[in-house]
């Protein structure tokens, strides 16, 4: 019941965190989309080359700070916790430099050889002066999140960073500066958000300055970073493989439209990363204490409940596609309704199986997880290598879906195999099998009725469609009354704790 309640409890911060920064990173697009697709569209560029370079700069250590942060946080061993901080920052530092160093050089090259897109280089410019702090900003985070101090994270990720892209792209393109003050805003929230982690890491787990000596742990953190290495840039491959495909088939402006719908259909992850925030380091906390059935039991729980509450969503943006896109970016965006149909699919199967992802890491199978990240990338980029030149951004949503449910099969067999549970059960196959059938019986009663269904009848039925589907959940007992009750409480518990002089505890 505890692990139930401190999930719940630190998933309320993140949970207000992430709808705070999913509202105001909308706001960003929404402004960065209104200098046009064609811009937009270079940008979105610029920021896919920018994901799959700093990759190289961490080389895999985000995941191994989060794991041996939490794991000797439970031995309360803070040498080696000391040692983690100080290791990883020693061995990512040289290489971000020359990574950010590597990008601004190859600029041109990049765009006018590669791309064929001479305006994308000066955004490349930009953008690479943002590897270095990103590099520090992930690792704070990394270590705040392995010490369960989620408060630092949320207000770090989610507000600063999201808080600051926003102000100061709205005061660059006031003075005119266009898409380059947006690529500037763009690192400038890097910088403000390091500097704001690292006031929590410190704040939290002083490290600077102390007489406690630091264990170097550079050949263990290593030996278990390094096949994250690979498989760090194959899932940025995966991530942004369809954009950089894309732009180098299609135009900025098919880019830009394409890079509206994958952060909608994203939208499905933040519930499972709320969650699984604080997911991985109760889990490693009990796997030290070898509390194996307390891990099964959390696994089924936070599965159900990522599951329960993403398909609502999912069904939502599949039928109302064209009008989720047209409402927030403008008309001419609402040729990606097709390919956001189709990522949604793909991104709820994600989400579902965002649990198994930090089953394999408490596990240590690395390995697995970079095996699977490849098989999938492999596919996805053969894929749209045959669609995108014919089906432009509809066959890469399509790439994608499918990349994203083999992958998302691969790594519940593989966390089934090393804790031998299945989180799903056919309670849930039901619940998806009725809630798709209820919307779809509204959608097309409407659609019969109206030939452009208005908003007021759009919202009456999808209220309709959320009462229905909360009766199906409780009527099937696919969530427990008692789960719900342990859930508020937690919530409330939290909440009580945020309006208190002490914030931090």
């Amino acid at each position: 019941m505890g692990d139930l309640r401190t999930i719940g409890r630190g998933a309320a911060y993140v949970f207000a965190g992430l709808v705070f920064a999913k509202l105001v990173a909308y706001a960003w697009r929404i402004i960065v989309a209104k200098t046009g697709p064609e811009n937009y569209g270079l940008l979105s560029l610029a920021i896919s080359i920018l994901g799959l370079t700093y990759t190289f700069s961490f080389l895999g250590l985000e995941s191994a700070v989060m794991r041996y942060m939490a794991y000797f946080k439970e031995k309360n061993d803070t040498s080696k916790m000391k040692g983690v901080l100080f290791s990883s920052l020693k061995l990512s530092i040289p290489v971000s430099v020359l990574v950010s160093i590597a990008l601004y050089t190859y600029s041109d090259f990049i765009s006018i050889n590669l791309f064929e897109k001479p305006g994308l280089s000066p955004l490349l410019k930009i953008i690479s002066f943002g590897i270095v702090p990103y590099m520090v900003y992930i690792m704070s985070l990394s270590a705040l999140i392995g010490l369960k101090k989620i408060e630092g994270v949320v207000i770090s990720r989610n507000i600063t960073e999201s808080t600051i892209r926003l102000i100061a792209t709205i005061v660059l393109i006031y003075l005119g500066y266009g898409i380059l003050g947006a690529a500037a805003a763009y690192v400038l929230a890097f910088v403000f958000s390091a500097i704001v982690s690292l006031y929590f890491l410190e704040k939290n787990f002083p490290f600077l300055g102390t007489k406690i000596s630091a264990e170097g742990l550079e050949k263990e953190l290593l030996n278990y970073s390094l096949p994250l290495l690979m498989g760090g840039v194959v899932v940025q491959m995966l991530s942004w493989v369809d954009i950089l495909m894309i732009g180098y088939f299609r135009t900025a402006s098919e880019v830009g439209i394409y890079s509206t719908a994958v952060p909608t259909a994203a939208l499905l992850l933040f519930i499972p990363a709320a969650l699984s925030s604080l997911f991985l380091p109760v889990i490693t906390g009990a796997y030290a204490k070898n509390r194996i059935n307390d891990i099964k039991r959390v696994y089924l729980r936070v599965t159900k409940i990522t599951v329960v509450a993403n398909l609502p969503i999912v069904l939502i943006m599949m039928f109302f596609s064209e009008e989720i896109l047209g409402f927030f970016f403008g008309s001419v965006y609402s040729e990606g309704a097709l390919s956001l149909s189709l990522l949604a699919i793909g991104y709820f199967i994600a989400s579902a199986v965002t649990t198994s992802n930090a089953i394999l890491n408490m596990t240590k199978n690395t390995k697995s997880l970079m095996a699977i990240a490849i098989i999938s990338t492999a596919v996805n980029v053969a894929l749209n290598y045959f669609l995108i030149p014919l089906y432009g951004i509809n066959g890469a949503a399509v790439s994608a879906a499918i990349a994203m449910a083999l992958s998302g099969i691969l790594v519940c067999f593989s966390a089934y195999k090393s804790i031998n549970i299945i989180p799903y059960d056919k309670s849930l196959f039901y619940v998806c099998l009725l809630g798709g059938g209820s919307l779809s019986g509204m959608y097309f009663g409407l659609h019969a009725i109206y030939a452009t269904i208005p908003i007021i009848p759009a919202i009456l039925g999808v209220l309709l469609f959320f009462a229905f589907y909360l009766y199906l959940i409780f009527k099937f007992r696919i969530i427990e009354k008692s789960e719900v009750v342990e859930i508020i409480n937690s919530l409330k518990g939290r909440i009580r704790n945020m309006t208190s002089p002490v914030m931090w505890d």
